[in-house]
């Protein structure tokens, strides 16, 4: 039996999450938390197998979350619950954090539990979002600078964390805004927390592979 911890900002969900998870028998809900970092320290205390994360208000703070979650357990199964629609660009980067499935909003219970468990018999082959700009892919370094830039970094921090020079974060950044048909860090970070973004100015898709 699969042991999961459930996450949502309002205790109300929370536990209305984990009673539809209780009824099916067949996992154990170790704990249910309202804020990241009562999630950090259940994941400390309790060797689980599986997280499920309610998107927070921005997508930005839910990608932290999973990339806080994995540095904890690597091997902990993430499925991220959306209750709005799921952008392609927060799609791509929560990929890239390790996320194994994504639950939409309209997702009935019989949806909701059949995901859990081809999660937990690991027969969930998660689709592979890809972020196309004018015909080129996003590069693993331009991934990494963009994750650093939604999270509000500056071009200093950037070169910081990475490593390297601050005019190669420049240049990096203006490849990003190529891409992705932004002008402004501002921009950029207004459209990846958007849910009502155009799909084409960002000249995205997403494919199963």
């Amino acid at each position: 039996m699969k042991t999961l911890i459930v996450y949502h900002p309002q205790l109300l969900m929370a536990v209305r999450l984990k009673d539809l998870i209780d009824v099916s028998g067949g996992f154990t809900v170790a704990r249910v938390v309202c804020s990241p970092e009562d999630l950090y320290t259940a994941m400390e205390a309790e060797d689980v197998d599986m997280l499920l994360i309610s998107a927070s208000s921005t997508n930005t703070g839910t990608v932290k979350m999973v990339r806080a979650a994995k540095a904890i357990s690597p091997d902990v199964s993430i499925i991220v619950y959306s209750q709005g629609e799921i952008t392609s660009l927060f799609s791509y980067m929560s990929y890239s954090e390790g996320v194994a499935a994504f639950l939409p909003a309209d997702a009935d219970v019989g949806n909701f539990m059949a995901l859990l468990n081809e999660v937990a018999l690991g027969e969930y082959k998660t689709p592979k979002p890809r972020i196309e700009g004018r015909g080129k892919k996003l590069s693993a370094r331009e991934t990494e600078v963009l994750n650093l830039l939604v999270e509000g970094m500056s071009s200093k921090e950037i070169s910081c964390v990475l490593g390297i020079a601050d005019k190669t974060v420049s240049t990096y950044k203006q490849r990003l805004f190529n891409k992705l048909n932004v002008k402004t860090v501002v921009e950029l970070v207004a459209q990846y927390n958007s849910a009502s973004v155009d799909k084409k100015q960002f000249l995205s898709i997403i494919k199963e592979e």
